[in-house]
């Protein structure tokens, strides 16, 4: 599965159209995969701007086209933000 969607804790979409050089696309360092399941991707990530270790979930690309699973994976963002 190759990450192509993403939102920030907020719920902003961050570089919505992601590929493979994902790490120099975006203002995190992604690191390995943590997990993966039926809506995408986890992987660690470091954001050198507040320099903390963080996951960052991943919408996996066959689902960009599905607005029902594009709202349901922004929809938990915002949850997952809020712990």
């Amino acid at each position: 599965m190759e990450p192509t969607h993403a939102f920030t804790l907020d719920g902003r979409e961050e570089a919505p159209n992601l590929g493979t050089d994902l790490d120099t696309r975006s203002r995190y360092k992604v690191g390995h995969e943590l997990g993966r399941g039926g809506m995408g991707e986890v992987v660690s990530a470091h954001d050198p701007a507040l320099n903390r270790e963080l996951a960052m979930k991943l919408l996996q690309a066959d689902h960009l086209g599905d607005t029902v699973m594009r709202r349901r994976f922004r929809e938990e963002s915002l949850i997952h933000g809020q712990i």
